[in-house]
């Protein structure tokens, strides 16, 4: 079990360390559950914070067209 541990990621080896296990059986179902956990977690902040993708630049460009358009209505206004 040891050998096993000692494998993993280290941020996994870190939560499992905190759990009790009591069969090599029970140490891999924790660590698949708590693999599972950070995967869904790193997913859910990279879905929550804007890229750079070309979208995110063609949004940027739509809303600067936008404001110019505004300031000229203003000016011929």
């Amino acid at each position: 079990m040891a050998r096993f541990l000692h494998g993993l990621n280290r941020e996994i080896q870190d939560v499992i360390e905190l759990h009790h296990y009591h069969s090599l059986e029970n140490l891999v179902h924790k660590a698949t559950k708590v693999d599972m956990q950070l995967k869904k977690k790193l997913m859910s902040r990279k879905s929550s914070y804007p890229s750079d993708s070309g979208n995110g630049r063609a949004k940027w460009s739509l809303r600067k067209d936008k404001s110019l358009e505004k300031r000229r209505e203003r000016l011929e206004g």
